[in-house]
C-alpha cells in the first residue's frame, strides 16, 4: 500500500496503533493511510491516558523520538522545546502530500520564525491533523516546513499541549 511504503521509505518502524483517537475531518484520509482504533478524545483534540512514558533514542548529543503523522507516516524528530512549533522538511512534507494525508485546506500560508542563531526566516504553515507518539495522539497540531531535508523537530505546539512533560535522562524516556 502507497502509504506502507511510503513510511518504510520515510524510517525503518512505525509506532504500534494503540490507543490511536481519531476524530473525522473534513475530508477523510485515503483508505491506505487509515490506521486508526478507537480512542477518548478531550475538546482540546488530545488522547489523554492517565500517563505515558515514550522511548527516546539518544543521537549526536539531542533525544530522537519516533511520531506518526495523520495515521500515515513515521519520522523520527527531534526532541526540541526551544521549537515553537512541530517542523518537517520540505522531503517529508511531500511525501505526506504523495500519500494524500495533507490536504489543500490545512495548508495555512506563511509565518516567520526566528531562528537559534537569531535569523529570521519564513516557512509554509500547515496543519497536522494527528500527531501520535507511542499511545498519545494530538488533534490540530501546527507545523512548520523547513527548507530541503532538515530534520523534524518536536516543538511546542506539541508539548504545550500536556499539563506536564518531562525527559528522564537516565531512563531515556519523555513522560507526557
Amino acid at each position: 500500500d502507497e502509504c506502507a511504503s511510503l513510511s518504510s521509505q520515510a524510517i525503518s518502524s512505525t509506532l504500534p496503533g494503540t490507543g490511536l483517537a481519531t476524530r473525522p475531518a473534513a475530508t477523510a484520509p485515503p483508505a491506505s493511510c487509515d490506521k486508526a482504533a478507537a480512542g477518548a478524545v478531550t475538546r482540546s483534540g488530545t488522547y489523554v491516558p492517565r500517563h505515558a512514558e515514550i522511548a527516546l533514542t539518544r543521537r549526536h548529543g539531542t533525544f530522537m523520538v519516533k511520531g506518526m503523522v495523520n495515521n500515515c507516516l513515521t519520522f523520527e524528530f527531534h526532541l526540541d522545546s526551544g521549537a515553537a512549533d512541530v517542523t518537517l522538511s520540505r522531503t517529508h512534507f511531500e511525501q505526506l502530500k504523495a500519500a494524500r494525508a495533507v490536504f489543500p485546506a490545512e495548508i495555512a500560508g506563511e509565518d516567520t520564525y526566528v531562528m537559534a542563531d537569531g535569523r529570521t526566516a519564513t516557512q509554509e504553515i500547515f496543519l497536522i491533523r494527528s500527531l501520535q507518539l507511542g499511545p498519545m495522539t494530538v488533534r490540530n497540531v501546527r507545523a512548520a516546513v523547513m527548507p530541503g531535508d532538515a530534520p523534524p523537530l518536536l516543538g511546542m505546539s506539541f508539548l504545550g499541549r500536556f499539563h506536564a512533560w518531562s525527559v528522564n535522562n537516565h531512563r531515556e524516556v519523555l513522560s507526557l
